[in-house]
C-alpha cells in the first residue's frame, strides 16, 4: 500500500503501487502476446485492480500498467559518443517501450535541454546545443528522464571543427596576397613620405634665400628713401606757398575765360529767382542744382566756391606739402623714359620692376611724372 498526500478537498495526489515481481512477469507476457497478435478493444492489457482506502471507505478501481522503458549506451569508446553540429544536428537513442508523450520525456546534457524532435517504439530523437554546455566532468553527460525511469546512457564529446586543406590552402594564399599588398602600399607610403620631405626641406631653403634677398633689398630701399621733411620745409620756407590774392582767385572762378564783370551778384540774384521758378513750373524742382545745365547754376555753383577760399587757404598749406613730399619720393628713383614706370609710384600699374633695361641705354635721370606746380598756379 502507498501514503496518498491530499492537496485540496477536490485533489489528492496517490503514487501508483509497485508490482510484484509475479504481477510483472504476467505484464511482460501480456504485452508481449498483444504484440504477437490482435486483441479485442474491449479487453485491458496490464490492468490491474486497486483499491482506494479513505476514512472507512473504500473506491475499487483499474489501473493500467506498461512494462518499463529500456535505453540502450551510446555508442562509441566507454559509451562517449563523438558529437559533430556541421555533419548532423541530432543524436538518436535506441532502447525499447519508448513510446511515451513527448512531456514526460526529458532528456539533458550537463546543464542544458536536449529538444526532443521525435519519438517511436525504439528511438528517441533530440536536438543537443551548438556548444559544448557547462559540465563538472571531462565531457557532459547524457541523462535521460521518462516518468520516474531514469539513466544515463553515455557521454557527449563536441567535435573541434577543422578546416579542409583546400579552405586552409585558399585562405593563406588570401592572407599572403594581403600581406604582400600591405607591403608594397607601405613602401609606397614610405617613399611619398621621404620625397616631400626633401621637397619641403628645398622649399625651406628656398624661402631663407628669399627673405634674405628681401631684407637685402629692403636695407637699401630703407636707405634710400631715408628723406626728411626738411627739405620739404625748408623749400617751402624759402619759396612760400603759391598762392593767388583773393581778387584773382575770384576772377579766375567766377570768369575762367572772360573779363571781370563789375556786378555777377547782381546778375546772379536776377538769373536766380527765374530759374526756380521755371523749374516749379515744368515740375522739375527735384533736379534743381543737381547738374549745372544752365548759366545760373554754374554762376551759383562760382559763388559758393568763393566762400571756400578762407578754408583753402588754411587747410591748402597741408595738401600742398603732401603733394611736394610725393613728388620728392616719386622722383628720387628711376623712371623709364617710354613707358612712365617708376620705382616709387602709388599706382601698381605704373610701378617699375626691374632696375636695367633691355635694349638701347635709356637715360634714367630723375623727371617729374606731373608738374604740380603748373596744376596748383592755375588757382
Amino acid at each position: 500500500s502507498v501514503q496518498c498526500t491530499l492537496e485540496s478537498n477536490t485533489k489528492m495526489i496517490c503514487p501508483s503501487p509497485e508490482l510484484s515481481e509475479d504481477q510483472k512477469k504476467k505484464l511482460v507476457q501480456v504485452k508481449t502476446n498483444s504484440t504477437s497478435r490482435k486483441r479485442r478493444s474491449s479487453e485491458c492489457s496490464g490492468c490491474f485492480e486497486i483499491v482506494i482506502k479513505m476514512d472507512g471507505f473504500e473506491f475499487p478501481s483499474t489501473l493500467s500498467y506498461t512494462v518499463d522503458p529500456s535505453l540502450l549506451d551510446l555508442t562509441g569508446d566507454n559509451s562517449v559518443h563523438i558529437f559533430s553540429p556541421s555533419k548532423s544536428r541530432t543524436i538518436t537513442l535506441m532502447g525499447s517501450n519508448l513510446l511515451w508523450e513527448s512531456n514526460n520525456i526529458n532528456i539533458s546534457i550537463g546543464y542544458e535541454k536536449c529538444a526532443v524532435m521525435e519519438i517511436t517504439e525504439s528511438s528517441i530523437s533530440c536536438t543537443p546545443p551548438l556548444q559544448q554546455p557547462r559540465t563538472d566532468q571531462q565531457y557532459p553527460n547524457v541523462l535521460v528522464q521518462i516518468g520516474n525511469y531514469k539513466k544515463t546512457v553515455g557521454y557527449l564529446k563536441y567535435e573541434i571543427e577543422t578546416m579542409s586543406n583546400t579552405v586552409t590552402i585558399v585562405i593563406a594564399s588570401i592572407a599572403g596576397v594581403l600581406l604582400l599588398v600591405l607591403i608594397l602600399v607601405a613602401v609606397i607610403c614610405l617613399r611619398k613620405a621621404r620625397c616631400p620631405g626633401r621637397k619641403a626641406d628645398e622649399f625651406e631653403k628656398q624661402i631663407q634665400d628669399w627673405e634674405m634677398e628681401i631684407r637685402n633689398v629692403s636695407r637699401e630701399e630703407f636707405a634710400d628713401l631715408q628723406t626728411s621733411i626738411k627739405e620739404v620745409t625748408n623749400s617751402l620756407v624759402e619759396r612760400g606757398f603759391p598762392y593767388r590774392d583773393y581778387q584773382y582767385y575770384s576772377f579766375k572762378m567766377l570768369f575762367p575765360a572772360a573779363d571781370m564783370e563789375t556786378h555777377p551778384v547782381i546778375i546772379l540774384k536776377i538769373l536766380l529767382p527765374d530759374l526756380v521758378e521755371v523749374s516749379t513750373y515744368t515740375k522739375t524742382h527735384e533736379a534743381l542744382f543737381r547738374r549745372c545745365e544752365s548759366m545760373t547754376e554754374k554762376l551759383l555753383m562760382n559763388l559758393f566756391s568763393l566762400c571756400l577760399y578762407p578754408y583753402l587757404k588754411k587747410h591748402g598749406s597741408s595738401l600742398y606739402m603732401m603733394l611736394k613730399a610725393i613728388q620728392i619720393r616719386m622722383e628720387k628713383g628711376p623712371i623709364d623714359q617710354l613707358t612712365g614706370h617708376a620705382k616709387y609710384t602709388l599706382s601698381d600699374d605704373q610701378l617699375l620692376n626691374k632696375h636695367s633695361a633691355t635694349g638701347s641705354e635709356l637715360d634714367l635721370e630723375p623727371k617729374p611724372l606731373v608738374s604740380l606746380e603748373k596744376v596748383l598756379t592755375h588757382f
